[in-house]
């Protein structure tokens, strides 16, 4: 599989609207910055499809996502390389709501493993 086959899948598997606010979700297919709250937006898909293919992931390597925001690019990144290879952080305010704060989290909670350990991208073999 090529690299941009690797990040069209990953884009079937993880699609951006489940990592969107209610109110954004009807919006998820423009290609565009979307809102997510804090002042922080959700990348526009084709900025994120051209980083994961320069980044050019693969199985097995480490990747550490700083600054996660909805926790889309983190998902796709785990789809690439496999889940347990993902670590990602993201700070919010210590005055956001517990709900809210599974919000920004989204779906890639559940895909990976939140670690506050400095990771690299390298292989795992390094």
């Amino acid at each position: 599989m090529t690299p941009a086959d690797a990040v069209d899948a990953a884009f079937a598997a993880q699609p951006r609207e489940g990592f969107l606010p209610p109110e954004q979700r009807p919006h998820a297919a423009l290609d565009r910055p979307l809102p997510i709250g804090w002042g922080q937006t959700n990348s526009q898909p084709t900025t994120v499809a051209n980083m994961l293919r320069l980044l050019q992931v693969a199985p097995g390597m480490w990747v550490l996502d700083v600054g996660a925001g909805s926790g889309w690019t983190t998902a796709l990144l785990a789809h690439l390389v496999g889940p347990e290879a993902v670590r990602n952080s993201q700070i919010v305010s210590g005055a956001m709501r517990r709900d809210q704060a599974a919000l920004v989290f989204g779906l890639a909670a559940k895909m990976v493993q939140l670690s506050p350990v400095p990771m690299m991208l390298t292989s795992r073999s390094a």
